[in-house]
């Protein structure tokens, strides 16, 4: 027995050091609030269900198509805020708990542009400069875990997890119509531009009592704050054709070498009420700055208008995780994996999406939806999520209001870690966007 309580001591200390070590885990250590799968930004394309790189015709194409940017024939300028919501009910196979059903929240600004269409000779242009907020990571669990650990020895835990921040991008966007079937565009993405800033902050804490009401009862606590300071650059690239209702569109995201600057405090404390040799108090701070590639992803989207009325479209997306690695000084680590294995599974996006339009002497008047399959990945595979969307929107007189809900859930996939096992989590998103456009 004396064994096994060394062995879980050295195990805690194993806990508390792998937040702090420099082959960190950045992926497992820092779960995404939202889907980690590049999407665009804005209300109507959200309301397509996000099938959006051959329709993109308004300022968000910067985002999803840039080359669609040359539909546009007014300066104008916008702005969408947000509202997201993520439920997770999780099951722990041989551990039960008391909280089973966590939720996080938070609204935020998600997207603002100014658009300036213009002409030299017969060639048709477009610029525009985007805020775009990409990829959130609020997200809060607090639970109490009992059962057995690896040891064979009782346990009683509350953990708690509270993570707050964003990536976001300041991005100049061109597009240029090369024929009246063709355009192309560019857009160049800048992360992290201070004073902004773009980054997450964590905090973990673990109250822990091994052996209740024995002689070997042993009780710790542990508390990691880190902080994560993220910048970088790279462009995404797109082509738009089209021939009479149908069309095409294409985009390309480059992958990029993030800069990452990662800070730590950590304290660790075990109290033996019946083993004082065993009591101690650690603490240990790091700073470190860390290379990370994100990955490169692109798509294909195909649209079709049936009338002035009705469109519908179809995108297939997808993202090379197998080449999400961090530098370390023994290797790249796929952050898949958790080592340098490149034998990951790369994700697929599929959206459906259609839009109807009301046209009256006044105001257009749009109502929209879509469906779309949007897994997360694994280090076997994928997380499998599916999701819907509906929205709606009016264009009066310069003004153009939209709005749109979207709902994405998935069943039985890798959830949180007591010991050794992973949980099987049910996780339900709900986001709610609303965007306003000015045409000057």
């Amino acid at each position: 027995m004396m064994k096994r309580t060394i062995a879980f001591a050295a195990f805690a200390l194993l806990l508390l050091a792998r937040t702090a070590s420099a082959q960190g885990l950045i992926y497992q250590r820092v779960p995404f609030g939202s889907t980690p799968n590049p999407v665009g930004s804005g209300a109507r394309a959200v309301a397509w269900g996000g099938a959006f790189i051959a329709v993109a015709d308004d300022a968000t194409a910067a985002s999803w198509n840039p080359a669609g940017l040359v539909q546009l024939i007014e300066p104008e300028a916008s702005v969408a805020l947000t509202y997201h919501s993520r439920v997770e009910q999780f099951a722990f196979s041989g551990y039960s708990t008391e909280a089973d059903s966590l939720s996080s929240s938070g609204g935020n600004l998600n997207y603002a542009s100014v658009v300036y269409p213009f002409h030299v000779g017969e060639v048709n242009m477009v610029a525009s400069l985007n805020y775009q907020r990409l990829y959130e990571f609020d997200r809060r669990l607090e639970y109490t875990a009992t059962g057995v650990n690896s040891f064979g020895d009782n346990f009683i835990a509350k953990r708690k997890f509270d993570q707050s921040g964003a990536l976001s991008t300041v991005t100049p966007a061109f597009a240029v119509q090369i024929t009246p079937a063709l355009s192309i565009g560019l857009a160049v993405n800048f992360w992290g531009l201070e004073p902004m800033g773009d980054g997450w902050e964590q905090q973990f804490q673990i109250e822990q009592v091994l052996n209740p009401g024995t002689p070997n009862e042993i009780h710790s606590w542990s508390e990691n704050q880190e902080s994560y300071d993220f910048s970088g650059t790279n462009f995404v690239v797109g082509a738009h054709f089209k021939i009479t209702n149908f069309t095409i569109g294409a985009v390309y995201k480059s992958s990029f070498v993030a800069k990452v600057r990662y800070e730590s405090e950590n304290e660790y404390s075990q109290f033996a009420p019946f083993q004082p040799n065993l009591n101690y108090t650690q603490f240990f701070d790091q700073d470190e700055d860390e290379s990370l590639t994100w990955p490169e992803s692109f798509g294909v989207g195909v649209a079709y208008r049936f009338s002035d009325r009705f469109s519908i479209a179809m995108d297939a997306y997808t993202t090379l995780w197998s080449r999400y690695q961090l530098e370390t000084d023994d290797g790249d680590l796929n952050l898949i994996t958790g080592d340098e294995s490149t034998d990951v599974v790369d994700t697929w996006q599929v959206r459906l999406g259609a839009e109807y339009l009301w046209v009256q002497p006044k105001y257009v008047a749009a109502l929209r939806g879509g469906f779309f399959y949007d897994p997360e990945p694994m280090s076997d595979g994928h997380m499998d999520y599916y999701g819907a969307a509906v929205g709606g929107g009016i264009v009066y007189q310069n003004f153009v209001i939209d709005a749109a809900f979207q709902y994405r859930q998935a069943n039985d996939i890798e959830g949180e870690r007591v010991e050794n096992v992973r949980a099987e989590s049910d996780n339900q998103d709900y986001f709610g966007i609303v965007s306003l456009i000015y045409h000057f």
